[in-house]
């Protein structure tokens, strides 16, 4: 048994064969691409290997168990003060369970921050929200004059409408916000 969890570690652990396979093929996908073109998609694989992420892990479980939601809101803020968009992105994310009003207030920040990438973090953190709050940050991000923010904000608006089961208030918001962005913008989705 002990030795069967350590094969499976080795290849589906943080740093296993899988996990670098998935990291080689993520590099040749962005070389493919046109040059200045950025993916939206989500974190980058490579936040799974940055000092923080172990730290964020065990401070979501610690809340997720009910265990000091004090302390572990403390040391998010903490990781609020960082340099790395995606960590304070994720920071913000978790500590939205223990305070939605600091953690909401990080997000709008990041998505009204002139930076591309810091857009980028707050929407794939709303996304992962999926609140009215979140609803209420990503819909000026859809109006964006950068088209790749513009369509990563409605790609988030619709893998939160892609949620089941999704609370009534929040997909009659979601819900008139895409067909209002749908009219306004003419994508087609």
């Amino acid at each position: 048994m002990v030795l069967l969890l350590g094969v499976l570690h080795a290849y589906f652990g943080r740093r296993g064969i899988f996990s670098r396979l998935l990291e080689e093929h993520y590099q040749r996908l962005i070389a493919a691409l046109p040059a200045g073109t950025q993916v939206l998609l989500g974190p980058p694989v490579s936040l799974l290997h940055v000092p923080e992420s172990q730290q964020m892990d065990a401070i979501e479980a610690e809340i997720v168990s009910g265990k000091s939601a004090e302390d572990s809101s403390r040391k998010l803020e903490s990781l609020l003060e960082g340099e790395n968009l995606w960590v304070r992105a994720r920071a913000a994310k978790i500590l939205y369970r223990v305070n939605p009003r600091l953690a909401l207030e990080e997000l709008k920040g990041l998505a009204n921050d002139a930076s591309k990438e810091a857009q980028v973090s707050s929407m794939w953190a709303l996304a992962e929200l999926a609140t009215p709050e979140a609803i209420d940050l990503l819909a000026p991000l859809a109006y964006s004059p950068a088209r790749d923010i513009q369509q990563g904000a409605v790609r988030s608006l619709l893998q939160i409408q892609s949620r089941d089961p999704l609370p009534a208030d929040v997909r009659t918001k979601l819900n008139a916000l895409l067909s209002e962005v749908r009219s306004r913008t003419g994508l087609i989705f």
